[in-house]
């Protein structure tokens, strides 16, 4: 008989202590034309479908774009100890130059793997991440907002890059209402959009901006590494992949095989903000999406 083994694991991308805009937990409310019912308000500017108050609310982003270079299984943590080991790791993406795969809800992709895990016994799923996530999103207000140059009830996301934890990076935005200049998001009556860059360049700490390579929890290890995809990471310049280990066991048999499947409602938070009259789009927050694995 023909076993399927669901597993649904969380990607968490660990809150960073104040250097996010106060966020409500789940999808905005919209008036009947399908806008998002925003208020000129400096804390309470929308509200989600839970009566939560905020200067974001979650969405399904139109294209969330990823970059794996590892996505595997695991015998054990292979970052436990204070130089990661992953000997133990067998992949069904296992890419040096990185393999790109494009969510958009509702549609479906298939990630494109380049390997398969050999039979064994396996405890942990292991994913190796560009640590600049993309996405590119146009969204409708029932007000009239502020972006880069433009003004409108219809803004997009713009080529920029944004810094997760405020840390200062080349190329990058640090996004600020003084200076529309900074903002990463356009409004006007066309969209345009592009992708839009946000980089993880730490996993939390104190007061922003500052650094810290590693967040544990029992539902996961996440941890920031350098270009070769298995040293940790020593700054935020240097940090370009992001690690998650999640527990997962699982025993793999030679005729196994994989559905991956990936979710991204409640993944992308636009921040907004309101100051002497205006108010303003900033731009796009990549929140955490999910990933389904099912051994068949």
């Amino acid at each position: 008989m023909m076993k399927f083994l669901p597993i649904v694991p969380i990607l968490l991308l660990i809150s960073f202590a104040g250097s996010v805009l106060a966020e409500t937990d789940s999808a905005c409310v919209r008036n009947a034309g399908g806008a998002v019912i925003t208020a000129a308000h400096d804390t309470n500017m929308v509200t989600d479908v839970n009566g939560n108050n905020g200067l974001a609310c979650k969405e399904a982003p139109d294209f969330y774009r990823i970059k794996f270079y590892r996505f595997g299984m695991c015998k054990s943590n292979p970052l436990l100890n204070a130089i990661n080991d992953f000997s133990n790791c067998s992949y069904l993406v296992d890419s040096d130059a990185g393999v790109s795969h494009v969510l958009s809800y509702p549609s479906t992709a298939v990630l494109d793997t380049n390997s398969a895990i050999a039979p064994g016994t396996y405890s942990h799923l292991l994913l190796i991440l560009n640590n600049g996530l993309e996405q590119m999103h146009t969204e409708t207000f029932s007000r009239t907002m502020t972006g880069t140059t433009g003004t409108g009830t219809t803004c997009w996301t713009v080529n920029k890059k944004t810094t997760y934890g405020g840390n200062t990076l080349a190329g990058t935005v640090a996004p600020d209402i003084s200076d529309r200049n900074t903002l990463a998001m356009e409004c006007g009556a066309t969209a345009a959009a592009a992708y839009t860059t946000e980089i993880f360049d730490t996993m939390g700490c104190g007061s922003p901006p500052c650094f810290n390579a590693s967040s544990i929890s029992a539902q996961a290890h996440v941890e920031l590494l350098t270009s070769d995809n298995v040293t940790i990471a020593t700054t935020a310049v240097n940090a370009v992949r992001i690690a998650v280990v999640m527990p997962l066991a699982k025993t793999i048999l030679a005729d196994s095989t994989f559905d991956i499947g990936f979710k991204v409602v409640g993944s992308t938070s636009v921040d907004l903000a309101h100051a002497s009259g205006t108010t303003y789009v900033k731009k796009v927050g990549a929140d955490p999406f999910q990933v389904t694995l099912t051994v068949k």
